[in-house]
This record gives structure tokens, sequence and C-alpha cells, in this order.
């Protein structure tokens, strides 16, 4: 999304240049960014790993675990999930600034 909606690729830098109250926003969407063109061109190179379990989706509820896990940092554990409401939420806010464009 950034990439469509800035007309440039995706940089962690440059995106908190342009946003820097956003570090969070920024992390998750260098962790998607990577998963999705580790998936996407199959490469083994992508720096994060992932792992599933069992559990439910965060339509369900937040208080039970979720299936797919993202390993970051040093065994450090964020949901996919978290990661996409972050990313989602992002450009919620942002859609209006960009629509303007």
């Amino acid at each position: 999304m950034y990439e469509w909606a800035h007309q440039e690729a995706f940089d962690k830098g440059k995106f908190l240049e342009r946003y820097p109250k956003h570090g969070c926003e920024a992390q998750c969407l260098e962790y998607a960014r990577l998963l999705a063109n580790g998936s996407k061109h199959f490469n083994p190179k992508v720096k994060v790993e992932t792992r599933k379990q069992n559990g439910f989706s965060s339509a369900f509820s937040d208080a039970y675990q979720r299936p797919l896990i993202v390993i970051i940092d040093h065994g450090k554990e964020i949901s996919f999930d978290t990661i996409l409401s972050t990313v989602m939420g992002f450009w919620n806010l942002h859609v209006e600034e960009l629509r303007k464009r």
C-alpha cells in the first residue's frame, strides 16, 4: 500500500521522515513487507520467521491465541493479526490525506 500511495518503494527511514510519530507502524509495515515479498518471491533471505499454532481470529476475541505468529528480534513474538491491525489502523487514519493527492 505504501508503494501505491507514495509512488516509491517502502523504506523505513523515508516512512519515518514522512510520519515521524509512527515508529510502531513503520516496524509493522516492514514486517508485512518482508513476509509478503518472502512468500511472493520465495525469497530464502527473508529475515522474518513465522510459526503456526491453534488459535482463533481476532474477529472472535483478543483474549485467545492467534494462529499465525511472527518471530522477531531475538525470539520475540508478535501475532500477524497485530501487525495487520496496526497497518490497517494507520492507513485508515491517513486515507483522507491520501485521497486529496
